[in-house]
């Protein structure tokens, strides 16, 4: 498939956006900066135990006690450490960043982790995103040769980590001056927008994603051409990047080159139909918009890649049951129960189990 553009091209176009960090400097913050209030609420359990599962536990039952799960997961709100702890509130990097902070001042080895193609599903404007995900990875230091290890997540729908991987403390950063330069390019601030970006690219050249999100500000600006060589460049450090090769569709479509659009439409439908993910963010869509029936079918795809998350399953039981299926909607919620991980999903199925069985 030719891309209509040389590897010259390509080079020239990254060569040249890094001077732009120079006229658009951004301040780099410490996302992992902790305060003397957070080393005081870490509980003497966490730094004296010898189990390091029993001191990750012990931290999270101290921020669960404290009200830092309940109600308190804002996708759109990336904030530092310090923010989340003082605020209770955050996406799941701000999270991911506080937990990281406050498990390293207990002295233990906790490292973001990053999860591929975590596509969710935005309620409030009924779209889709195609996110990086991040959550905790604690490694047990003394069963380093048999692969135990914790992962705390501070998602709403669990992440498969079989495919995720560890990430310094530069890419979270970069992450972190992503996502506010997202925030801008939706409130149409261009000029932060750009700057917050390119800094991120500076901090973290080689993540794809950041090289989309500068792909869809030019696209945004109409700089076509642009756009194009942001992405290709996204493509040569990852080749199936569904996010690049929907943003060169867009391009080539508004180019008129209709055959290379096409192309790319086919491509991007194939991987897409690889990603479990997707189609669970469909379903949250078709669920949202009352379609029970298509939510159903768009879940039957996800079975067929992972059966292991409980809200698959809740969610087949709730369109069941908006279906008048009561036998189908307990044995998914039964299911999702017996899949759950913490106490107040339990008690959440339990709970709707009773309802139905009225």
């Amino acid at each position: 498939m030719s891309l209509l553009a040389t590897e010259e091209q390509v080079d020239e176009f990254v060569s040249n956006v890094n001077k732009h960090v120079v006229d658009d400097p951004v301040l780099i913050p410490d996302i992992l900066e902790i305060t003397p209030e957070m080393l005081d609420f870490i509980p003497l359990t966490v730094r004296s135990s010898d189990d390091v599962r029993r001191r990750v536990g012990s931290l999270i039952d101290k921020l669960v006690s404290a009200g830092y799960y309940e109600g308190t997961y804002a996708p759109k709100l990336t904030l530092t450490a310090k923010e989340t702890f003082e605020r209770k509130r955050g996406n799941c990097l701000a999270f991911t960043s506080m937990f990281v902070a406050l498990a390293r001042a207990a002295g233990i080895d906790a490292q973001f982790q990053i999860v591929p193609d975590a596509v969710s599903y935005d309620g409030e404007n009924g779209i889709l995103q195609n996110q990086q995900h991040v959550n905790v990875l604690v490694q047990e230091v003394d069963s380093r040769l048999h692969g135990r290890y914790i992962v705390i997540d501070f998602n709403t729908l669990q992440a498969d980590n079989r495919s995720a991987r560890v990430i310094s403390d530069e890419r979270a950063t970069a992450l972190f001056l992503n996502n506010l330069g997202i925030d801008f390019l939706m409130e149409d601030d261009y000029v932060n927008a750009f700057s917050h970006i390119r800094t991120a690219i500076d901090v973290d050249p080689s993540n794809p994603a950041l090289w989309v999100n500068l792909g869809t500000y030019h696209l945004m600006q109409d700089d076509l051409e642009s756009a194009k060589l942001a992405n290709l460049h996204a493509l040569r450090l990852d080749d199936q990047n569904t996010a690049a090769l929907s943003s060169l569709q867009i391009v080539y479509s508004r180019l008129g080159n209709t055959e290379l659009a096409n192309q790319l439409r086919s491509r991007i439908s194939i991987l897409r139909g690889q990603n479990p993910y997707y189609h669970f963010a469909l379903a949250q869509l078709a669920s949202d918009r009352k379609q029970h029936r298509e939510t159903l079918v768009h879940l039957e795809r996800v079975l067929s890649m992972r059966k292991d998350d409980p809200r698959i399953f809740e969610l087949m039981a709730h369109s069941q049951t908006q279906l008048g299926d009561y036998t189908s909607a307990r044995k998914n919620l039964r299911r999702a129960l017996i899949r759950a991980k913490t106490e107040k999903d339990k008690s959440r199925y339990q709970e709707r189990l009773a309802e139905l069985a009225i």
